[in-house]
């Protein structure tokens, strides 16, 4: 076989695999919701998680915010490596961080922290564990039990049509709120 028949062969194959892959970016993204533990005992600083869950082909999908200072615009990771069971309200990810930063020659450089979460989502709550490993001199932090509150009132006003009109209205957020790694 020549050289382009064998193109002619591959391009066949592949054109029908990127159509399959846009229209598997091209379902929409469904809300499923914002749990929380976060407190504030001043109203100036808070304390605790927020997880933002979306559904879109049956896989999870969101971001972490983690509370541990003034309120507002916290530190935030993308959800990575999630596993979800409908069935037994199974779920797992990790997500990347820069929640605070290391004084190196002066100068403030992001921490790379990585959050593991493991647990159930049961209705109302999300309730499981969550481990923190710093990635910048590979330490892990004890692990801690949380209980996550579905809160109703907090909801994006924004439908989403597509993964990637998702991400194009989360992506600013994430330069800014992001892990800086």
């Amino acid at each position: 076989m020549n050289f382009q028949n064998k193109l002619i062969l591959l391009v066949r194959a592949v054109i029908p695999l990127c159509c399959i892959a846009a229209q598997a970016f091209a379902e929409p993204v469904e809300f499923l919701g914002d749990y929380s533990n976060v407190k504030s005992a001043s109203g100036e600083h808070c304390e605790g998680y927020d997880v933002m869950l979306w559904k879109h082909k049956g896989l999870l999908v969101g971001f972490i915010n983690h509370h541990r200072g003034l309120c507002g615009d916290p530190p935030m990771g993308v959800m990575e490596e999630t596993f979800y069971s409908a069935q037994t309200g199974s779920v797992s990810f990790r997500a990347k961080l820069s929640d605070g930063c290391i004084l190196q020659s002066g100068m403030c450089v992001p921490t790379r922290d990585r959050v593991e979460f493991k647990g159930l989502l049961r209705g109302e709550t999300l309730e499981g564990v969550v481990t923190w490993f710093r990635e910048d001199n590979i330490q892990s932090t004890p692990s801690e039990n949380v209980i996550l509150s579905k809160n109703p009132k907090r909801s994006p006003a924004q439908r989403y049509e597509t993964y990637t009109a998702w991400m194009n209205h989360w992506e600013p957020i994430l330069k800014v709120r992001g892990p800086q790694w």
